[in-house]
């Protein structure tokens, strides 16, 4: 689980077989940053049900609250850091207050 020092903004799988990208959680934090700079509806937890080179999918849960799940899947090839950008952005674009 990592730990925003500006944010109360962690990640976290939603089950022991996922395994989080190093990179994931500081990516979902400046996303946060740049599409809600201003945040202040409480804690935030991005929680990964999958995590692949082929598939993600993540929602975010807040004191109260829940989002929906997003995800992508390819048949073929590797998901790219855009893709998963985009459905970190959508997620983001859910939180309440929006």
């Amino acid at each position: 689980m990592a730990k925003s020092s500006d944010l109360d903004v962690t990640c976290k799988p939603a089950h022991a077989k996922v395994r989080l990208p190093d990179t994931l959680c500081p990516l979902f934090q400046a996303r946060l940053r740049a599409l809600r700079p201003g945040w202040a509806g409480g804690d935030l937890t991005l929680v990964v049900g999958d995590a692949t080179a082929r598939s993600f999918m993540a929602h975010i849960e807040a004191p109260g609250w829940q989002g929906d799940p997003r995800a992508a899947m390819l048949s073929g090839g590797q998901l790219s850091e855009d893709q998963i950008i985009r459905i970190l952005d959508e997620l983001i674009a859910g939180l309440p207050g929006n």
